[in-house]
């Protein structure tokens, strides 16, 4: 058994992986880049090495500084997790020149399924389905564009040298082609150092099921049943399940018989993924194949109770599979949510920053937790968005999304916008229920992101209240220090008093709309004056953030956590900002905001489209900025002109910073 482990990755896989080493009696070592000095892969190895500033081309992406460290502390493996080097042959070759096991397969094995469209033409060959489409050499503009206009639209444009998304681009229209295989091509050279890329044709209504495979140098191999990957944004997945559901014993055997006979075509050895797209008449089609752990392994893993990275780790030592094909067994049913820093009701956009309040489930009976950061941690735009992840088990797979919709709502995360109330959102949502599902899940579901916007409720809005103004008291909050202070949230004459009855005026502003309420206490009643209604009420507090209010005979729990000049009030899994200044007080007047474009979250200009003096159309794109690992375009707001271009490409620009001088027309 190996006996020093290196892990060249970061977040909650490094985590992850540390957590069986030590269970093995495995001595643990962890890289790190700059930033992430004090990150939580860190703090559980035994011992940690920096390799290099934050972004990860210059540490985790730095295959001869992550073989440098493991020869100079001795290590007989490396771990790549997934992501950053774990499917790169180069790195599982000069691991095994430098006698340093790669706990993966053989490099040959990688470099044959890496490349998509190799892969694809192999497989063809050994009578596997695949997706029609084009997979050749040509990469010229011209031959792609040719192929696609064969092929048709709706197709898929895709990275051969990766997956998870990146490079991936949907084209519904031919009009479009062009920018996407620029954009498409320029992410797959980003995120993989090759910008090849095949086409596939687009299934809208298929569903994304894979298999876990396993195999080991003693000629074993296996299959470890499938999972549901449907439910994707930006075609990544949210929500994984196991086993698939609605899906006829018939299919599930022809699928793992074809998983295991791609098996027979290369020599593999370790954990993979086989991918298939599945259509509605169960017809399916090889998409890829992974040739590492995947993110989703933790539902594999609770429904067949083995420890995937534990035979990951004995295959890699030389041992066979602790067990044959008719041993493993599997039982009940599994989801993971992946919990990620962005904002899904402004499509998506990754949130960074520091993570002030940060509370989430435990690890209990039928719910697990994995993740690579606690309160204080903070996310940057260097790495993927990814906080963590919530997995639950039962018995069937009701019950299963019981456990985690209850867990969602337990989710409290401050600091940064993340997707919890969506993805709790969606395990309400009916269509979900009935495993009604597809990779166009979400486009499907409008309302799942309409939903986000909602007013808070009054009872909310009331205990929020009632929360600032014992707040308040509870810091001495001098009145008359800001008597003559017309920007003060808090300029009024009555104020909140210990005892006797009072009256406490306050302002709250929730997106752009502005809240008055007046609140009469006298002892530990408090009536609530709101803008259309008025509340009698207590207030219970059960800490300083977890408190219920009671209004009549009814009890409503929340958990408000202040931060900044707002608050953020969590309750039945949604979550509501409440800004005690007017949150645009601070942002450009009017004109200047007419006249700038600013980006909207840290990142890289990675495309400049226009030239000062240009006449734009509204919703034109201008530019294109890179952040955590994903593209977004920045659009005309309206008809103008372009003033002046305060960016080029390359630059690497924070939150806020003016790209662009902007007229309208």
């Amino acid at each position: 058994m190996i006996k020093k482990l290196l892990i060249a990755n970061r977040g909650e896989i490094a985590c992850r992986i540390i957590k069986t080493a030590k269970r093995l009696g495995i001595h643990t070592i962890a890289v790190y880049s700059e930033i992430d000095a004090c990150s939580q892969h860190v703090i559980h190895a035994d011992e940690a090495h920096c390799v290099g500033p934050a972004p990860s081309t210059q540490s985790y992406l730095n295959a001869e500084k992550i073989i440098e460290v493991a020869l100079d502390v001795k290590a007989d493996a490396i771990h790549p997790g997934y992501g950053f080097l774990a499917e790169n042959p180069d790195f599982a070759r000069s691991c095994h020149e430098h006698q340093i096991i790669f706990v993966g397969p053989p490099a040959e094995a990688m470099e044959i399924m890496a490349n998509k469209n190799q892969a694809k033409a192999l497989l063809e060959a050994a009578n596997i389905p695949v997706i029609p489409g084009y997979n050749g050499e040509k990469q010229d503009p011209k031959t792609i564009k040719q192929s696609a206009k064969a092929i048709g639209v709706p197709l898929l444009l895709k990275a051969a040298a990766g997956g998870g998304g990146k490079g991936m681009r949907l084209v519904e229209n031919l009009s479009e082609l062009e920018d996407a295989i620029t954009s498409a091509k320029r992410e797959s050279k980003a995120s993989f150092g090759d910008d090849t890329i095949f086409i596939e044709k687009y299934l809208p209504e298929s569903r994304h099921i894979e298999l876990q495979i396993f195999a080991d140098t003693h000629s074993n191999k296996v299959q470890l049943f499938d999972r549901d990957c449907s439910v994707q944004r930006r075609h990544q997945k949210i929500i994984e399940e196991a086993p698939a559901p609605n899906l006829s014993a018939k299919t599930r055997e022809k699928m793992a018989a074809s998983a295991l006979a791609i098996l027979d075509t290369i020599e593999y050895v370790g954990a993979g993924t086989i991918e298939f797209l599945v259509d509605e008449s169960e017809n399916f089609y090889f998409m890829e194949m992974n040739t590492r752990l995947q993110v989703e392994h933790p539902v594999t893993e609770m429904i067949t109770q083995l420890d995937l990275v534990e035979w990951q780790l004995r295959v890699a030592s030389g041992e066979p599979l602790p067990l044959k094909q008719k041993q493993i067994k599997q039982k009940g049913h599994a989801f993971e949510a992946r919990i990620c820093a962005e904002n899904p009701a402004q499509d998506f956009t990754p949130s960074t920053g520091q993570l002030t309040y940060f509370s989430i489930p435990d690890d209990d009976t039928g719910i697990r937790v994995d993740t690579g950061f606690s309160e204080g941690d903070n996310i940057s735009m260097h790495y993927d968005s990814m906080i963590g992840k919530i997995i639950s088990f039962a018995d069937n797979r009701e019950n299963a999304l019981l456990q985690l919709h209850q867990a969602l709502t337990e989710i409290h995360i401050v600091g940064v916008a993340t997707n919890t109330e969506f993805l709790a959102n969606i395990t309400q949502n009916r269509d979900f229920r009935n495993a009604k599902i597809n990779t166009r899940f979400i486009e499907q579901h409008s309302d799942l992101l309409a939903a986000l916007n909602q007013s808070i409720p009054n009872p909310l809005l009331a205990l929020a209240s009632l929360a600032q103004c014992a707040r308040l008291q509870a810091i001495g909050y001098d009145l008359a220090q800001c008597a003559n202070d017309t920007n003060s949230p808090w300029f009024f004459r009555d104020g909140w008093r210990a005892h006797g009855r009072t009256q406490t005026k306050l302002q709250f502003w929730q997106e752009d709309a502005l809240i008055t309420i007046m609140i009469s206490t006298e002892g530990d009643q408090h009536t609530i004056e709101l803008p259309e209604e008025s509340l009698t009420a207590q207030i219970i507090w059960h800490d300083d953030y977890r408190m219920s209010i009671s209004i009549d005979k009814d009890s409503i729990n929340a958990t408000v956590v202040p931060f900044d000049t707002a608050m953020a009030i969590f309750s039945k899994g949604q979550q509501f900002i409440l800004h005690t200044q007017n949150p645009k007080a601070q942002q450009l007047n009017q004109s200047e905001t007419e006249t700038h474009l600013c980006s909207s979250m840290p990142g890289t200009i990675v495309e400049i489209n226009i030239k000062p003096k240009q006449k734009v159309k509204k919703g034109e794109k201008l530019l294109v900025l890179e952040a955590m690992k994903m593209e977004h375009k920045i659009t005309a707001p309206s008809d103008g002109v372009i003033k002046n271009i305060l960016c080029q490409i390359g630059d690497s620009i924070v939150e806020g910073v003016d790209l662009i001088e902007f007229e309208t027309l």
